[in-house]
């Protein structure tokens, strides 16, 4: 059977512009016996790279070829895309989560009203403690440390006691410690109780004179009030000054 090498070529050609094929390959793809084919397909070099020039140039002028829209429908388009984003903005938001409340924990509750002393409030009951501590006042913590002060002396006096009673050396050493302890706190005590009677005396000093200055106020604003409604009474009127100058006979001199 004769083989039409011709047409075969310029389907070579053909393919070669579209791609870079080589004879071998393209023999093997379309079956066709590579040993013949070498012989009767011969391409002119200079007309397949102007095949392919020009191949690819067709190629490249489709793909980038506009279509030509009239002016009287730029308008219509504008405003089509212009919907179509404005209706996407829409979606986005009826789509978007609300924002999740944030519900603050017990802790920090806690930390919130009582501050640094948040972290030793563990249960209802020291918070408890907390809030009935916060209503007292200097005058019970001179009470409390006064009674404080009557227990440690009465253990300072069971230990003088104690020292007294025929004991081991030991048992001796140990509560002259304790002693020397509770001595020291004792004279802590003491000068905790001084210092609550010194701060008792400013604050009762400034408040006296904090209802001094008051009472001082208010007898200036007093004094000042007398004054003024005596200079109104006083003061002439200006109409009745006003008047009588109308009714003088020929200028003024």
């Amino acid at each position: 059977m004769l083989t039409d090498w011709e047409a075969l070529t310029q389907r070579f050609i053909n393919e070669h512009a579209r791609n870079e094929i080589s004879v071998k390959a393209w023999c093997k793809q379309t079956n066709i016996n590579y040993a013949s084919a070498r012989r009767h397909i011969k391409v002119n070099e200079k007309n397949t790279q102007y095949r392919v020039r020009k191949l690819r140039a067709a190629q490249n002028d489709k793909c980038t070829r506009k279509t030509t829209v009239p002016k009287s429908y730029k308008h219509k388009i504008q405003s089509v895309n212009k919907n179509k984003s404005d209706t996407f903005a829409n979606t986005a938001l009826l789509k978007k989560p609300p924002p999740q409340k944030r519900v603050a924990s017990l802790g920090n509750q806690n930390a919130r009203k009582f501050g640094h002393y948040s972290t030793f409030l563990c249960t209802n009951e020291d918070v408890r403690r907390y809030l009935s501590a916060s209503t007292a006042s200097l005058s019970d913590e001179l009470n409390l440390v006064r009674i404080q002060l009557l227990h440690t002396m009465v253990i300072v006096k069971q230990i003088d006691s104690d020292l007294k009673d025929d004991i081991t050396a030991a048992k001796k050493n140990n509560l002259q410690i304790m002693h020397d302890k509770f001595y020291i706190h004792e004279d802590n005590q003491i000068a905790r109780i001084e210092s609550l009677e010194m701060s008792l005396l400013k604050q009762e000093k400034m408040k006296a004179d904090t209802e001094r200055a008051i009472i001082l106020t208010n007898k200036f604003e007093l004094q000042i009030d007398k004054l003024n409604r005596e200079i109104a009474a006083n003061k002439p009127k200006i109409d009745e000054v006003y008047y009588e100058i109308m009714k003088l006979d020929g200028p003024i001199e």
